[in-house]
């Protein structure tokens, strides 16, 4: 999540976010499915993960002419893909609709014809692997979940249990150590309870 406060969604705290960041974007009426064309060292300030942001505003893909080295793992870490296109901001103009391909690098200007080749992440690569799962987050988890190591944890009848993934052990013991965070442990005298 961009931000840990039940309060604000991920899209009011990007929108926040965005006035200190990016604060045209911010005025802006981002649409879901937009791409952000930038210019050299797109990025660059911070270690902050500010593709956190962009996607929860339903950015699309980023097409830059550089990327600082931070921002983009980030942006590949968060799932937001971002490519290096030297010469995209003479390619394309604001307002102008463009396809891109992720997969192959391959931008196409929609309104003005043309294409042009961006910079694209090796298939088989661990960033390639890591962007295509949709962040770090949902490839660990896959990588987790293939090796058997987790579970999602269903009809427990505590929604701070169900849906969510456990290791196998904890899910093996959900019943007791999940219903216990849930309910209270220090009221509890008889488990049996909980069930």
């Amino acid at each position: 999540p961009v931000v840990r406060n039940p309060v604000l969604s991920g899209v009011v705290a990007a929108r926040v976010f965005m006035v200190g960041y990016l604060s045209w974007l911010a005025e802006i009426e981002v649409q879901r499915g937009d791409i952000i064309v930038a210019g050299i060292n797109f990025g660059c300030g911070s270690s902050r993960n500010g593709s956190q942001s962009l996607k929860a505003l339903g950015i699309a893909v980023v097409l830059a002419e550089s990327v600082s080295r931070i921002h983009l793992r980030n942006a590949v870490n968060t799932g937001l893909p971002t490519l290096v296109a030297p010469g995209i901001t003479d390619f394309v103009m604001e307002g102008q609709r463009l396809e891109v391909d992720i997969v192959s690098g391959t931008v196409k200007n929609l309104d003005v014809g043309g294409s042009m080749q961006a910079e694209a992440w090796e298939e088989g690569t661990p960033p390639y692997d890591i962007l295509m799962a949709g962040g770090l987050d949902a490839y660990m988890r896959a990588k987790l979940r293939e090796r058997g190591l987790i579970t999602k944890v269903r009809n427990t009848g505590h929604e701070q249990i169900d849906d969510k993934w456990f290791s196998e052990r904890m899910a093996g013991v959900h019943g007791t150590l999940g219903c216990l965070a849930v309910s209270g442990a220090d009221e509890m005298d008889d488990l049996r309870s909980l069930y």
